[in-house]
């Protein structure tokens, strides 16, 4: 009893956590230094002649305003940065939470909030970051197998940012398919799928033209992850996961494969990376064979290097304030 007790008192009290970082957070984007992009500005702030179409939730998060006194106030950002620093640190307390002490994981955590995938999608592509805060909610609950509410989390990131269904499909494999051979083969005929209906998929979005070369980007990431755990894991050491994390580092992979299709459209595979990203990358530092020493100070030196690219990058330095 006593032990449920302070397990109890352990869950709450990471929720808190959690809660107090994401609203210190969402403070610092609507009133910090940092600026918005040109999305924001351009389409967020005056929204009120786009259409909600088939991203409701997306829109109304992302351009969300009050009247106070005959002044309108956008804090769609503030709602944006809000939703993905709790979902990110709700993730992180969950696969994490074994494998170091809780200020370490809060350190890590706070990082995490100025690189690429959260800054940038809190100051500028918001839509995406709604889509990818409920996304991690669906993988905090997917981790506890809770697949209800994960379902319905993840339902909420479609309704933000279609986009994301391209991922979350090998997710519901997963969830509806009882078999290792079922699921392998599902995976395999959802590739196939992919494969073949790429450009049809494409269509569906507009795509941007970007400076960096996002097909040597995404076989050095699918390179790279495929040595870790296919040969470094499986040859120099025995990495402890779980069945559940044996399960998403199998959909990672599948999903980088998903995205290696998709190299004829840079904006489809940035904003699809930008939402793995993170989950991929703590998988792939907690694979090593490191011991857990090892492995906090190479999980801290490569996302302090994350942060300083990040913020000092020249789409982040060229952004203006509202």
């Amino acid at each position: 009893m006593i032990a449920f007790g302070a397990c109890v008192y352990k869950i709450n009290s990471l929720y808190i956590i959690s809660l107090f970082v994401a609203f210190i957070y969402s403070l610092f984007v609507q009133f910090g230094p940092l600026g918005f992009g040109i999305d924001v500005h351009d389409s967020y702030q005056y929204s009120e002649t786009w259409p909600l179409g088939t991203e409701p939730i997306g829109w109304l998060i992302a351009s969300f305003q009050f009247d106070f006194f005959g002044s309108k106030y956008f804090i769609g950002s503030a709602l944006t940065s809000f939703l993905i620093a709790f979902g990110l640190f709700c993730f992180i307390f969950e696969i994490l939470g074994n494998r170091f002490r809780t200020s370490y994981i809060v350190l890590i955590g706070t990082l995490l909030l100025f690189t690429h995938p959260v800054i940038f999608s809190s100051t500028n592509v918001l839509r995406q970051g709604i889509a990818t805060g409920f996304f991690y909610l669906f993988l905090f609950y997917f981790y506890r197998e809770n697949y209800k509410l994960s379902f319905f989390f993840s339902i909420l990131s479609i309704l933000s940012h279609n986009a994301i269904i391209i991922l979350l499909m090998a997710f519901y494999i997963a969830m509806f398919s009882k078999s290792n051979a079922l699921r392998n083969f599902l995976y395999f005929l959802y590739l196939f799928f992919v494969f073949i209906l790429s450009k049809y998929i494409l269509s569906f979005k507009s795509s941007i033209y970007s400076e960096t070369n996002y097909t040597i980007l995404i076989y050095i990431i699918l390179s790279t992850y495929a040595m870790i755990f296919g040969l470094i894991s499986r040859n120099y050491v025995k990495i402890k996961f779980t069945i559940t994390e044996n399960i998403l580092k199998i959909i990672f992979f599948v999903n980088l494969l998903v995205i290696s299709t998709l190299i004829n459209s840079p904006s489809a595979v940035q904003r699809l990376l930008l939402i793995l990203f993170i989950p991929m990358v703590l998988f792939m530092i907690l694979a090593l064979p490191l011991k857990k020493g090892g492995k906090s100070l190479t999980l801290f030196a490569v996302i302090a290097i994350w942060v300083f690219i990040t913020i000092s990058s020249s789409a982040l330095n060229s952004w203006q304030s509202l």
